[in-house]
């Protein structure tokens, strides 16, 4: 849960996130706390899978739904 970003591997593992910040970024734009959490996992080492849930991390065992986005680099 809330690990650092940096330490996210491709190891079939899914992140859990729920601790978000709130106030102002550096150049004052708000930060707002979204409803839920962040489940991210790397299938892998150059891609990332993301989905916003409802709940909290400390919930059932999470997995991902048709509506999880994909990224690659």
């Amino acid at each position: 849960m809330n690990r650092d970003f940096g330490d996210l591997k491709s190891d079939g593992q899914i992140y859990c996130y729920d601790n978000f910040l709130s106030g102002a970024t550096i150049g004052r734009l708000p930060l707002s706390q979204i409803n839920g959490v962040l489940i991210i996992t790397m299938p892998s080492p150059t891609t990332l899978e993301i989905e916003r849930q409802d709940g909290t991390c400390t919930a059932a065992a999470r997995t991902f739904t048709t509506t999880a986005a994909t990224f690659e680099r």
